[in-house]
């Protein structure tokens, strides 16, 4: 596929598509499970508020905001990496490496969704939370995408703007940066290392084919990644911990002392193993830790829903 040079109104005819499959890729540049996710923890963010009442149209609108902003860092991730895409088997299927889009479409369609997020959450929620979701954006799009070429600790880095939905979450309702805020940010950023070098070792050939560097290079085999793992994990198992003490609920720790038990068996099978089934386990783990602790924290904040009536 050519670049942007191509005109728009000679598209070659391999890219030619109906209008329901071209809505169909511009959505499928959002990243829609990672823009899904981005939801579900600007609510956890929510949950943790010091607010009297809630107002249905600012949550809404922040939910509205943050995905959004979310989703147009994801294409213009996507815009950026088309070329990388194509050799990778896990991502050559996407809209932009098959061609399906112009490169240039995508471009705007990324600036579009980022600058609108920023100005729903700017005019209606709160300037701090614009801000917060613009740094996200920036962070992800100019800072982890280009740095994956270049060293594993960009990982580190990716997890600042994926951590980043809660804590937005949190200061659309208290205008302020505050300790619970600041908690679910870490826990989100912590939660990201054995969540995403689980799947880094799944998806490793994958990677170094499209020319990043997301683990690094050992010459035990996953010695290095292995204590990420672990010293992420047990940072992990901290935060929530902390989070537990903050909400005052027997019941959160019920659902947090099985997220974290669930989860640690699956770290030490890796560990002890260090093979790719026991990864794929620890990285469906991941995936399980997340909702656990959201029903918990629910169940422990259930006076916020009572706030919005």
């Amino acid at each position: 596929m050519h670049d942007s040079s191509s005109s728009f109104f000679n598209t070659p005819p391999w890219q030619a598509t109906s209008l329901k499959e071209s809505l169909f890729d511009y959505y499928q540049l959002t990243k829609p499970n990672l823009t899904f996710l981005v939801v579900l923890t600007t609510l956890l963010g929510m949950l943790f508020a010091h607010v009297s009442s809630v107002s249905w149209a600012i949550l809404v609108w922040t939910l509205v905001g943050t995905t959004l902003s979310a989703a147009g860092a994801c294409v213009l991730n996507m815009y950026l990496e088309r070329e990388e895409d194509k050799r990778m088997d896990r991502t050559k299927h996407r809209p932009l490496p098959r061609g399906r889009l112009q490169p240039y479409s995508a471009l705007a369609w990324g600036c579009v969704l980022v600058l609108s997020g920023f100005m729903f959450l700017w005019g209606i929620v709160n300037a701090l939370t614009a801000l917060l979701s613009l740094l996200a954006a920036l962070v992800y799009v100019l800072i982890y995408t280009p740095l994956k070429k270049i060293t594993p600790w960009a990982v580190l880095v990716g997890a600042v703007p994926g951590a980043m939905p809660p804590l937005m979450g949190s200061t659309a309702l208290d205008n302020r940066l505050t300790i619970e805020g600041l908690c679910v940010f870490l826990l989100l950023f912590f939660w990201q290392l054995p969540h995403f070098l689980a799947l880094a070792l799944l998806y490793q050939k994958d990677y170094e084919q499209g020319g990043f560097y997301v683990l690094p290079k050992e010459s035990q085999p996953y010695s290095k990644t292995s204590l990420g793992i672990l010293l992420g994990t047990c940072c992990l198992v901290a935060t929530s911990i902390a989070i537990g003490y903050l909400s005052g609920s027997a019941l959160y720790f019920g659902f947090c002392g099985l997220a974290n038990t669930w989860l640690l068996i699956h770290v030490f099978r890796f560990i002890k193993t260090r093979e790719l089934a026991f990864a794929k386990r620890l990285f469906l783990s991941t995936l399980l830790y997340l909702p656990l602790l959201i029903v918990g924290l629910v169940f422990a904040q259930s006076h916020f829903f009572l706030l919005l009536f």
